[in-house]
């Protein structure tokens, strides 16, 4: 099975925001789990909004295309015409780091582009995300240094 990660978080990209932290035992596969699970609910929503991880909206459908999918009754906005895609975010947590992106083949080409298919990025961090998963680390580790008492 073909395997497509855009986004990958290790331990050492948190070492920034856990700098005062004496030990970073409390980072195991529950919290990385933890934080895919952050991600899941970030990338849903932004996929849900069409939007890529900066804000910026997808580019739209060219015009032949849209007409041709307005005829189907089943009719959906960009990468929502059967919800296959949304359904492919995944993510793999490990007790180094979370690994979360899509294994659908057609997850590169619409985030990257291709043969006359634009790039559609919808996977990806932003400074906000970064946030979100540095609260989930602190709170972790509040849990893990209460544990140490």
């Amino acid at each position: 099975m073909t395997q497509i990660h855009v986004a990958e978080l290790r331990i050492q990209d948190v070492v920034d925001v856990l700098s005062s932290v004496q030990s970073l035992a409390f980072l195991d596969k529950s919290v990385f789990n933890a934080i895919g699970e952050q991600l899941q609910v970030i990338h849903r929503k932004r996929y849900k909004q069409q939007i890529d991880p900066d804000g910026n909206a997808w580019t739209p459908l060219n015009a032949k295309y849209e007409a041709k999918k307005k005829e189907d009754a089943n009719y959906q906005d960009i990468l929502q015409y059967t919800g296959k895609m949304l359904d492919t975010l995944t993510h793999q947590a490990t007790d180094y780091g979370v690994k979360f992106g899509s294994n659908a083949i057609q997850a590169a080409s619409q985030h990257y582009g291709r043969d006359g298919i634009p790039s559609r990025k919808f996977i990806g961090i932003n400074a906000a995300d970064r946030a979100i998963i540095a609260e989930e680390i602190a709170d972790a580790y509040e849990v893990w240094l209460a544990k140490q008492g």
